[in-house]
């Protein structure tokens, strides 16, 4: 288990799926996309901070099969700032 992760609680049935990072690992506020109609059915995207190798990346995971790694990971030069409900910039 790294230093954060989420999860998915079934309300009805009280299953609950997780998806944890890898240690060293900081994350921000994920995003949930859907795939159509079915409110289970998507993709999460979770900015992730590699805090030893000072880089970023975008992690995609099945909303699914959370307790799978991510189905891809798309990697920034450097690393970006983690943010929570949004970003904050000057006015």
């Amino acid at each position: 288990m790294g230093n954060g992760g989420f999860a998915r609680i079934d309300t009805e049935t009280q299953e609950t799926q997780r998806w944890y990072a890898p240690d060293q690992h900081q994350l921000s506020e994920p995003l949930f996309v859907a795939k159509g109609h079915n409110e289970e059915e998507g993709w999460i995207l979770q900015l992730t901070q590699d805090t030893v190798n000072k880089q970023s990346y975008l992690a995609i995971i099945d909303s699914q099969k959370m307790d799978e790694p991510a189905i891809a990971k798309l990697w920034f030069d450097q690393a970006i700032p983690m943010t929570f409900h949004g970003v904050f910039v000057k006015s």
